[in-house]
């Protein structure tokens, strides 16, 4: 269990340090390479900018310690404690900015660890480690074909509303294609574990992992797109470890405690949580428009080729 948090922690820390670089490669000089003016925005800021480089190495740090913390882990602990990312990114915007941290995040944050450790504390998940931890298979397609389903549903009235009610519509799509990359994470690990590396380059969960990372980076895209960060962002933080929690109990067998006075400590743990992530992504989000409103595009900068 211990093993399971520092590395769900470790995963939550990277992920917070490529927030910060990234918001830092918007705020520090680019690096004058003539050729990044030659290139399409995105790659430009990845060539000229030492801070974007920096978050996408954090990125693949933050999915490393991940895959680990689901190979020994349940769903049902380790997405919950991957929120704390929006905590330590918050703490790290204000120590690079040399700003102060206001009450209401302090509060929010607190809010935020006493929910996760109420919850886990009182949840004492427990999943199976035999063939079973793949993921039954009956419940997967029902919850699938749920999920397919509501991802169809948002995809359709996104295409009929456009703002804020876009945004959020693509950011329960994107919540749905995180929480199923994670479960197939976990059963990817477990294929390799139980069946051998050739089993894990042939099975479709492995491909399905790609899949929907692809899709819930579309998808975020567009989000981020269609309105402020404040109308996609708590959406996807506070989706994440409800249907995580749903998909470990549902698919993968993971067993809560099911007394009274547990599922009492459950629920309040979890909705303390979640009333700590919609806070802090809120601010978040409103510190990130702040930033995205001064002027950083790299085609505006002085050429000197």
């Amino acid at each position: 269990m211990l093993t399971v948090l520092l590395l769900a922690l470790a995963s939550a820390t990277s992920a917070a340090c490529s927030t910060a670089a990234k918001h830092q490669s918007t705020r520090r000089p680019y690096l004058d390479i003539a050729l990044a003016h030659r290139l399409p925005r995105l790659l430009a800021t990845m060539i000229a900018s030492p801070w974007w480089l920096a978050g996408l190495v954090f990125d693949l740090g933050a999915i490393g310690f991940q895959v680990f913390a689901l190979r020994y882990g349940d769903l049902s602990v380790v997405q919950p404690v991957l929120t704390v990312s929006l905590l330590i990114s918050l703490v790290l915007s204000h120590l690079l900015e040399r700003t102060r941290i206001r009450k209401t995040e302090v509060a929010y944050g607190l809010l935020l660890i006493a929910g996760l450790v109420v919850f886990l504390a009182s949840s004492g998940s427990l999943g199976p480690r035999g063939e079973e931890s793949i993921g039954a298979k009956v419940p997967g397609i029902i919850l699938s074909a749920l999920a397919g389903t509501a991802v169809l549903i948002c995809l359709g009235y996104a295409r009929r509303v456009d703002g804020r009610r876009r945004a959020r519509a693509l950011a329960v799509v994107t919540a749905i294609m995180y929480v199923a990359m994670a479960g197939l994470i976990k059963s990817s690990t477990r294929i390799a574990d139980l069946r051998g590396w050739e089993s894990l380059l042939t099975s479709w969960q492995l491909w399905g992992v790609v899949g929907c990372a692809l899709g819930a980076m579309l998808a975020q895209q567009v989000a981020y797109g269609a309105a402020p960060l404040a109308q996609s962002l708590p959406v996807v933080a506070s989706l994440d470890p409800l249907f995580a929690v749903t998909l470990g109990v549902v698919v993968y067998g993971e067993s809560l405690r099911h007394g009274p006075l547990d599922l009492s400590l459950e629920f309040v743990g979890l909705a303390a949580l979640l009333v700590g992530v919609l806070g802090i992504s809120r601010l978040s989000a409103a510190q990130d428009g702040a930033t995205a409103a001064r002027p950083h595009d790299i085609a505006a900068r002085p050429r000197h080729d």
